[in-house]
């Protein structure tokens, strides 16, 4: 399939159209263009990410300007390079071209990258220098909370308050008593640290999506976790009652945007 150019972004400075408010909806919900959203003080988490989406997470930065962007690794899902190490060159081309592809958001978000088994570390390190680049793990606090990120969920080790993965769907994007559980295959997230909720953000065509797990409309669902945490005996006593994300203790309350 060609590329899909949508002719209201100013992606290279070239006049930007107004669209309507039903069709920016609709592209948005799609996949195509990123929401319109406020992402000052928060993280957009990002997962297996082939290189066809590259110019949507520019795009969904610039338009975002979140603090930090997170990716749980297999960041050129396409090249199996952890399967076939003669697949290197293309890596590195890919890499090269995600590199110039975020060149311009090194001064607008931070940017955290955790090795999946399709990265190489040493690759990641020379090609994207301003990168923070982790071969397993990374353990952060923000706003005195706990973020841990991981490829695969069960490297996480030490949960966080918030934990960010990839890799498969065996685990869900879900809560663990109180504790958020983004699983970045099925959805972009973008967490906001300062209300600690979350928006979800319909991935681009080309991501290995789960339409099935998506929200059913739109492109944004915000949830919000309990905060303080819960009595954990209650949690232990309502365990699977109205969970709808996919496990564990349904923590969160969703609503739609206006």
């Amino acid at each position: 399939m060609g590329r899909f150019f949508i002719p209201s972004h100013q992606a290279y400075g070239g006049p930007q159209l107004e669209l309507g408010k039903g069709v920016r909806r609709f592209l948005e919900s799609m996949g195509f263009i990123p929401p319109q959203l406020d992402g000052s003080g928060c993280i957009l988490h990002v997962s297996d990410t082939p290189s066809s989406t590259y110019g949507y997470i520019r795009r969904a930065v610039l338009s975002m300007r979140p603090m930090m962007v997170i990716h749980t690794g297999d960041v050129a899902d396409e090249v199996k390079v952890g399967l076939w190490p003669s697949l290197k060159d293309e890596y590195v081309r890919k890499i090269a071209k995600l590199s110039k592809t975020l060149d311009v958001i090194r001064d607008i978000s931070r940017l955290l990258i955790t090795c999946g088994n399709h990265d190489l570390e040493e690759v990641l390190k020379e090609l994207i220098p301003w990168a923070e680049v982790y071969p397993l793990r990374a353990l952060i606090t923000v706003n005195g909370r706990s973020v841990a990120a991981s490829h695969r969920h069960s490297d996480l080790g030490e949960l966080g308050d918030a934990n960010l993965f990839g890799h498969d769907l065996d685990l869900r994007t879900s809560t663990d008593g109180d504790r958020i559980m983004l699983n970045g295959i099925e959805r972009m997230s973008l967490l906001d640290t300062n209300t600690w909720s979350v928006r979800f953000i319909t991935v681009p065509p080309g991501h290995r999506r789960r339409t099935d797990t998506a929200p059913p409309e739109g492109a944004i669902t915000i949830l919000t976790p309990r905060w303080p945490p819960a009595d954990p005996r209650a949690s232990k006593a309502t365990k699977g009652a109205g969970d709808t994300t996919g496990g564990g203790t349904n923590a969160f309350t969703g609503t739609r945007r206006a």
